[in-house]
This record gives structure tokens, C-alpha cells and sequence, in this order.
């Protein structure tokens, strides 16, 4: 277990940018957890995605499962960016079609964390809703709102 002290140690000298990726798959690996406490095939295959989308290091997931709340929250200034963050959660909380009251009030604390409206939340749920593979895409490219 020294490897993981040296690891946990390691985590307060990363960059902002690493910092905000670690806290991300903290978010994910939480909610995904939280509802049921088993991580389901489809929760599995959204982290990864985002994990891949956003090059998040595979060590940082032995990182997050020690000890999540050693994982500082570091959370991203821009409105996109947030809007981008928030559509990762959600698309987490659907992704297996289940979303227990636990996921959807993480979900919750998530948004006010960036600083969004339960109405941006609301609302990426509605684009996240849609049957077209591109509507959380648009929702964040048209800044939180949905175009039909």
C-alpha cells in the first residue's frame, strides 16, 4: 500500500487541469455508486467513454475508490465547460435507465457545485431524454438550451 500513499500524496501537486479531471471521475464514480452501490455495465462504459473523451488516467480510478473524499473539488470556470461537466453526470445518471432519488440529489449538489439552475439541470436531463445521438451535443454547443 506504500504505491497508493505515494499516489494519494502525489495528488496535491497536480495541475489544475489534472485536479479537474480527478474530480470529474471522483463525481462519476460516486454517483454511479450511490444509487445502488454496484456500478452497472452501462455506468462502466460512460466513465470510460468519458475517461477516453477527456484523457483521464486509469490510475486516477484506484485514486478515486481509496478514497474519494481525499479528491479536492476543482470544478471548471466556463460556462461550457460547466455545461459539459454537467452533461457528463447526467448522461452517467441515465445511462442505465434507473435514476434512484440518491443519483438525481447527487446530481442536484453537482449542479449547484458548478453553480448552475436546477432549470440547466432540468434541462440537460430533457436533451439527455431525447431519441437523436447528438441532442446533449447541441445542448451544450447552444449554451444550456435546446433547439428543436
Amino acid at each position: 500500500n506504500e504505491l497508493l500513499e505515494f499516489k494519494i500524496m502525489e495528488i496535491r501537486n497536480l495541475s489544475q487541469e489534472e485536479e479537474q479531471k480527478l474530480c470529474r471521475l471522483r463525481d462519476m464514480i460516486v454517483l454511479a455508486l450511490s444509487g445502488d452501490g454496484i456500478l452497472s455495465a452501462e455506468e462502466e462504459l460512460c466513465i470510460k467513454t468519458v475517461m477516453t473523451m477527456k484523457s483521464i488516467k486509469l490510475d486516477y480510478v484506484e485514486l478515486v475508490l481509496s478514497d474519494p473524499f481525499a479528491i479536492k473539488d476543482s470544478y471548471p470556470t466556463t460556462h461550457k465547460e460547466k455545461l459539459e461537466y454537467l452533461a457528463d453526470i447526467v448522461q452517467l445518471m441515465m445511462s442505465d435507465n434507473k435514476c434512484p432519488i440518491k443519483e438525481i440529489k447527487y446530481c442536484e449538489a453537482i449542479s449547484d457545485k458548478l453553480g448552475l439552475s436546477r432549470d440547466d439541470l432540468s434541462t440537460c436531463v430533457e436533451a439527455w431524454s431525447f431519441d437523436y445521438p447528438k441532442a446533449a451535443d447541441d445542448y451544450v454547443a447552444n449554451g444550456g438550451i435546446i433547439v428543436r
